[in-house]
């Protein structure tokens, strides 16, 4: 859908927990589940030659696959877990 911004991207945290990397798109709440080169990829999905460029570099590049599915699962231990997410949920509604 070329106009539709997705507000935080749960299936990118998902991914996370079981030390998947992404590729997700530049808008929105993605870029907070999603961290550009240490978690995943961030990209502009109406880029072709970004996109394409994107998915050669994941496709061929095992080691570094290999590393942001070890920082994604890290970052998602870090921050998404129960008692990390009620914090920052707290701290919120305390402020």
């Amino acid at each position: 859908v070329k106009n539709s911004i997705e507000g935080f991207g749960i299936s990118y945290i998902e991914a996370a927990k079981f030390g998947v990397p992404s590729i997700s798109g530049v808008d929105g709440g993605v870029v907070d589940a999603v961290i550009n080169n240490k978690t995943g990829w961030n990209t502009n999905p109406l880029n072709i030659k970004q996109l394409e460029s994107t998915l050669i570099t994941a496709i061929n590049n095992h080691k570094k696959r290999e590393q942001y599915g070890y920082n994604a699962k890290k970052y998602f231990y870090n921050n998404f877990t129960g008692n990390k997410a009620f914090e920052k949920f707290l701290k919120i509604i305390m402020s």
